[in-house]
C-alpha cells in the first residue's frame, strides 16, 4: 500500500511533466497504430494482387549485351557481329521443357513464328482507314521491316491463343 500511496503523490506533485509525458506516449501510440494499419493494408493489397494476376515470363536473347563488344566504326567488326547474330540458335522444345521443370513454374506454353513468301497464293489486301494512314513501303503488312508475304504463328496450347480467340 505504501508504494501505491507514494506513486499517487508523485503523480500529483509534477502535473506538468506527467501531462507532457502522457501526451508524448499518446502521440507515439497513435503513430504506431497508423503504421501498423498501413502495413497490414499494404500486405493485404500485395497478397490480393499476387493471387488475382498471373505472372508471365518471356525468355529471349539479350542482343544488347552482344552489341556492347562491337566496334561500329570498323567494317570488319560489323561483319563479324552480323555473322554472330545470324548464328544464334533458338531454344528447342526440350530447352523449354527443362525450364518448365522449375518449382516456380505453374504452367507454360511456347510459340513459334515463321515468315514466308507464297508463289501460288496471294496475300489479302485491305482498304480500311488504318491501312490508308500507314506509309506504303515493302513489308508493311509485317510491321517489322521484313519483305515476307505471310507470317505463321504456332502455339503449344490452345489456351495461349488469346489473339486468335
Amino acid at each position: 500500500m505504501f508504494i501505491i500511496k507514494n506513486a499517487l503523490i508523485s503523480i500529483t506533485r509534477n502535473k506538468g511533466r506527467n501531462i507532457l509525458m502522457g501526451v508524448i506516449i499518446l502521440v507515439i501510440a497513435c503513430a504506431c497504430t497508423v503504421t501498423l494499419a498501413i502495413n497490414n493494408t499494404a500486405s493485404d493489397l500485395i497478397n490480393s494482387y499476387e493471387s488475382s494476376y498471373d505472372k508471365e515470363l518471356t525468355i529471349t536473347f539479350n542482343r544488347e549485351n552482344m552489341m556492347k563488344d562491337v566496334d561500329f566504326s570498323n567494317k570488319e567488326n560489323m561483319e563479324s557481329a552480323k555473322e554472330k547474330f545470324n548464328n544464334i540458335s533458338s531454344y528447342t522444345v526440350d530447352d523449354v521443357k527443362n525450364f518448365a521443370k522449375s518449382k516456380h513454374i505453374e504452367s507454360y506454353y511456347y510459340t513459334y513464328n515463321i515468315s514466308l513468301n507464297g508463289s501460288n497464293i496471294s496475300k489479302a489486301e485491305s482498304e480500311s482507314d488504318e491501312d490508308s494512314k500507314m506509309p506504303n513501303f515493302p513489308g508493311r503488312d509485317n510491321f517489322d521491316g521484313s519483305s515476307y508475304d505471310f507470317s505463321l504463328n504456332g502455339y503449344s496450347s490452345v489456351d495461349s491463343m488469346s489473339e486468335f480467340i
